[in-house]
């Protein structure tokens, strides 16, 4: 069973300055129509305005991902506002590491994150896929996402929460 820890400072500097790199490698690749030193730059703003006090960001939810045997698999961001709806969690990075991937801890730390929105008293959750990422597309498709929205570098995805009794 997976366990979603809050990251500490250490955990979160060394996340960030990697997040904000392989976001902006992923934008340069996903049709964007930029180079890397433009989508650097842009990642860089992006980061900033989500979480300009770090860990302690108004509304974010910094995790690891923790398994069975105490090891960290991962990471999870999400935010408890979105820009595409009311009473909407969004999604903005979550990634277990590629020595852990395949053995359904993906899946596992999605329903997790619907425990932790259903918490939060939020009904929907939603989040952005680089069309590039067809493993990560087809998890979400698989586990109950539908998009919403289409364009040359991504999709946005959602999934209506059941609610609980």
């Amino acid at each position: 069973m997976l366990v979603l820890k809050p990251m500490n400072q250490d955990i979160y500097n060394n996340y960030i300055q990697n997040a904000i790199r392989q976001y902006a490698e992923e934008g340069a690749k996903s049709g964007r129509n930029i180079d890397f030193a433009d989508a650097l730059k842009l990642a860089n703003k992006e980061f900033n305005s989500l979480l300009p006090d770090g860990l302690k960001s108004k509304n974010q939810f910094l995790y690891i991902i923790l398994n069975d045997e105490n090891q960290n698999i991962g990471i999870m961001w999400f935010s408890s506002e979105s820009n595409h709806g009311d009473n909407e969690a969004f999604i903005y990075d979550i990634e277990i590491k590629t020595e852990y991937r395949g053995k359904g801890y993906g899946r596992e730390s999605m329903k997790l994150l619907e425990s932790e929105v259903k918490r939060l008293n939020l009904e929907v959750i939603g989040l952005h896929v680089f069309l590039h990422n067809e493993i990560a597309y087809s998890l979400y498709n698989k586990i109950g996402y539908h998009e919403i929205k289409r364009d040359k570098t991504g999709v946005i995805m959602k999934k209506h929460l059941e609610k609980t009794p």
